[in-house]
């Protein structure tokens, strides 16, 4: 198990973690967001971090956690107008950058920028407990696969 190795060479850190081996830290980069979930347990204050405060923050985990991965989550991410710059300042540290987003705003400029900046891998969160534009009319999960396909081909 210790010989065990990411593709970059970096060892795989195996369960129970040590304090200072936490290997994945999630981190909200804003509370603001451009749709609304039934689900969502978030007091959507707007509030949108600024770059400064996102960077003490990463400085704070990387001084105590040998991480490899950071989620950056929110509210919706993408709203965030310095999230290039974020992901550019994890990946430059050898920290392997995912994000969460419900994908509305994921044009193939912004998808660009992101992959130009490090973005490692984007997670889709589409069901029927969302009101959005582009999911009028789904009654099931299933009427939305053809959705999270192509927000998924983008993003690929």
């Amino acid at each position: 198990m210790a010989s065990e190795r990411f593709e970059d060479g970096r060892p795989l850190l195996r369960m129970p973690y040590e304090t200072t081996q936490t290997p994945h830290m999630v981190l909200e980069v804003n509370q603001a967001c451009n749709i609304t979930c039934e689900a969502c347990y978030k007091a959507k204050s707007g509030q949108t971090k600024p770059l400064d405060e996102v960077i003490a923050e990463i400085d704070w985990i990387v001084e105590r956690r040998k991480l490899d991965v950071i989620t950056l989550a929110g509210g919706e991410p993408t709203l965030h107008p310095q999230l290039a710059d974020i992901v550019r300042d994890i990946s430059e540290r050898g920290i392997l950058v995912q994000m969460l987003t419900n994908g509305t705003l994921l044009t193939d400029e912004r998808l660009a920028e992101l992959a130009r900046a490090g973005m490692f891998k984007i997670y889709l969160h589409i069901d029927t407990r969302q009101k959005r534009d582009d999911t009028q009319g789904a009654t099931c999960e299933a009427d939305l696969n053809d959705l999270r396909e192509a927000i998924a081909r983008r993003v690929r």
